[in-house]
């Protein structure tokens, strides 16, 4: 588990760039267990709050007032909580029908139905029960974990949720400090009109900045070369890879040999180029067809297209039968060599036509 106490602005920009929307800065981030977590120092009501976490988004995915499934998850948010929250600050996240405690929004609530409470994070009363009744006389629904609060005099016997405060207690708080009816990390039920901070949970986590990753997913792919051909006209420097102030072959070169280091060519990601990936690339049926084509179908020169300057250009590029780039290879020169590898592959491709591929590929 990683805490981190402020956002980067580099994946900020990256994502409202990526995703069209702004990843929203919150005072505090952390992950645990593949999940993100953003700690909001905003006052809300508990509904305009399950609104605002659906609001926001990591990595494309929404989030959601936090559900807490284990001890651990709830030790890991409790110690970032106060670890973000400084306790001059409690005044501002108090409840006063909550015994005058320190709490902040959690996604559980029994607003749909008194008594049955759910996780229900985006606020829409539909959700995943966990428990029913109140306080000791109430029961875990299919052993959920639940963390209810204990008198701090009598640590054993748990009181809340008691659904005080003229039965209209119906959201949860995680509480920052003990209260009459209760210890600091338990839960308390209170009402869902008290203003206080909260937290915002999503089913993801912000990828690794992975430098020539645009389509943020992590890791280097055909996805992201072609992404990059279809953004060549638009000039976003995002692609200006070699910082020549313009987006050109040149970038998506660098991305090729120096980023990836695989060879032009190399169809299916191997990391090698060889018959295989001619074979794949011919047999996708786009090879002078003036249809769009990708890396994987022949476009590897990034014009969206599958024609006999993407085989020069990987022939130039000197990999064809030579292993993994991070080889040190001589790159040869490629008039001969390359006119007897096109025609053989041109060979391929009348082959494939005597098996029924459209003789539209020789044109």
């Amino acid at each position: 588990m990683t805490v981190r106490n402020s956002i980067r602005s580099t994946a900020v920009l990256i994502c409202v760039i990526a995703f069209g929307t702004p990843l929203v800065l919150a005072d505090s981030r952390f992950e645990y267990g593949g999940h993100t977590y953003d700690i909001v120092t905003g006052n809300k009501t508990w509904s305009d709050a399950a609104l605002d976490a659906v609001g926001r988004a990591v990595a494309g995915i929404n989030g959601y007032l936090v559900t807490i499934e284990s001890a651990e998850e709830n030790a890991t948010l409790f110690q970032s909580l106060l670890d973000v929250i400084p306790s001059s600050d409690f005044n501002q996240t108090r409840a006063p029908d909550g015994g005058n405690g320190v709490y902040v929004w959690i996604g559980a609530t029994d607003r749909a139905n008194e008594g049955d409470w759910l996780w229900d994070g985006d606020g829409d009363n539909v959700g995943v029960s966990f428990w029913q009744g109140t306080g000791s006389a109430g029961t875990s629904i299919d052993g959920a974990y639940q963390n209810w609060g204990h008198l701090p005099t009598q640590p054993t016997r748990q009181w809340e949720p008691d659904n005080a405060a003229g039965g209209l207690q119906d959201a949860a708080g995680i509480g920052l400090a003990n209260w009459p009816r209760g210890l600091a990390g338990e839960w308390n039920d209170i009402r869902a009109d008290n203003l206080l901070f909260y937290v915002v949970e999503y089913d993801a986590v912000v990828p690794p900045n992975v430098i020539g990753d645009f389509d943020l997913d992590g890791v280097l792919d055909p996805d992201d070369l072609d992404q990059m051909a279809r953004a060549a006209d638009t000039g976003d420097l995002r692609y200006d890879l070699n910082e020549d102030g313009v987006v050109s072959l040149e970038d998506r070169l660098v991305w090729i040999r120096e980023l990836a280091q695989i060879w032009v060519g190399d169809a299916n990601f191997d990391g090698v180029f060889n018959t295989t990936d001619l074979v794949q690339s011919v047999g996708a049926g786009t090879f002078e067809t003036g249809e769009l084509a990708v890396w994987a179908s022949g476009d590897w020169n990034g014009d969206e297209l599958f024609t006999t300057s993407d085989f020069v250009l990987a022939f130039q590029d000197g990999g064809y039968e030579q292993g993994p780039r991070d080889v040190a290879i001589a790159v040869p020169e490629p008039a001969s060599r390359f006119l007897l590898i096109l025609a053989a592959t041109y060979g391929l491709i009348c082959r494939k036509c005597r098996r029924g591929i459209p003789p539209r590929l020789l044109r």
